[in-house]
């Protein structure tokens, strides 16, 4: 938090984290859109690779290598860690000194918020896929430890499929999300949301401000709930989106299976948005005569998807167009008071804070 001369607090301090890793194009296009707001003190501390889908896995028996990272406007370092330690190491006063003492009440009314980021996402953290996500894992981190926290994801992302895993998914796609689109490319497939491009970046971020003044508003006035954390996800036409719509955790799910695999099967190679080259080093490439008995090889597939028609649930509501804003707990939905608290607040905060996203 920034002091003036006179001892009082001027601006928030805002941490960001991510899964995708500090140089992604979504944490960027974040920081450079809460910078030219030019009100917060913006922080970085992310990991220096791609760590998605880790979920809250922690580093615990070597210790952590930090690096200083060049991002305008920010005060920012790169971590050998996974989202849940950067969140860790970012509110301890370890890295940041301006960051409040966890262990003081100040913390409650300081206006520190951590919000992890992922942009370039292969699921959308709706649902049951919050489980598995790194994003929600470093929100959840700074939430365990009182820091107001949000997890943002939008929906834009590409993999490229070998022709067998590309025709079971066409068809299931064309079916039943229809903001997936599927074209042929090379034998195989490239799996694309929408028409998204990268200025989709900024204007994510942007959309994400009403949210972020009206949640450090509530944390000054030490009227925010702490019994929860923000789970925001961002549709793929998100220029055109339909509002904010408060939403509850739903179920929706994709089912995972395994398949034997040879040297001669290849599994999904996902096509990074932050260089547009194929990313093998999930790919299961080995001499068949390594492949017997005692050394098999198993790769993951999509079996199907079971889609949550629960009213109010998040993923259908983010496949209409809605910003959807989930409240979460600890392992599971929220407690009832907070989605009351939220169910009354997030539609005078959307419209109170609209300004400060222009």
């Amino acid at each position: 938090m920034e002091i003036d001369g006179n001892g009082s607090c001027n601006r928030p301090a805002i941490m960001v984290t991510n899964d995708d890793g500090i140089d992604a194009p979504g944490l960027r296009a974040l920081v450079q859109v809460l910078v030219s707001a030019a009100r917060y003190i913006v922080q970085v501390c992310a990991p220096d690779s791609e760590k998605s889908a880790v979920s809250h896995s922690i580093t615990w028996r070597h210790p952590l290598a930090v690096k200083q990272a060049d991002i305008p406007g920010a005060t920012a370092f790169a971590v050998s860690g996974t989202p849940a330690d950067c969140a860790s190491l970012g509110i301890s006063k370890a890295l940041f000194p301006s960051v409040p003492d966890l262990n003081s009440l100040e913390l409650i009314s300081s206006k520190l918020i951590l919000f992890s980021y992922s942009l370039v996402l292969h699921i959308q953290i709706t649902s049951a896929h919050s489980v598995y996500s790194g994003t929600v894992g470093g929100a959840r981190e700074a939430f365990f430890n009182g820091i107001p926290a949000i997890s943002v994801s939008y929906d834009w992302y590409v993999l490229i499929f070998d022709g067998d895993i590309a025709a079971k998914l066409s068809f299931f796609f064309h079916v039943k999300y229809h903001s997936i689109s599927i074209v042929c490319y090379q034998g195989g497939f490239i799996w694309g949301a929408g028409k998204s491009q990268i200025s989709d970046f900024t204007l994510s971020a942007k959309a994400c401000l009403p949210i972020i003044d009206a949640v450090l508003a509530e944390v000054k006035n030490q009227s925010y709930p702490q019994r929860c954390f923000l789970n925001i996800d961002l549709p793929t036409n998100v220029a055109n989106h339909k509002g904010y719509k408060l939403t509850k955790q739903g179920k929706s799910i994709f089912k995972m299976g395994w398949r034997d695999v040879t040297s001669d099967t290849r599994g999904g190679k996902m096509l990074s948005t932050m260089t547009m080259e194929t990313d093998t080093a999930g790919s299961a490439e080995t001499d068949a005569q390594n492949v017997s008995a005692d050394h098999r090889l198993f790769q993951r597939e999509v079996k199907g998807a079971e889609a949550d028609q629960e009213d109010g649930t998040d993923f259908p509501s983010l496949r209409d167009g809605y910003i959807t804003v989930t409240p979460l707990g600890a392992i599971s939905r929220a407690e009832m008071d907070c989605y009351a608290f939220f169910e009354d607040w997030l539609p005078k905060a959307a419209e109170r804070f609209a300004s400060s996203a222009l």
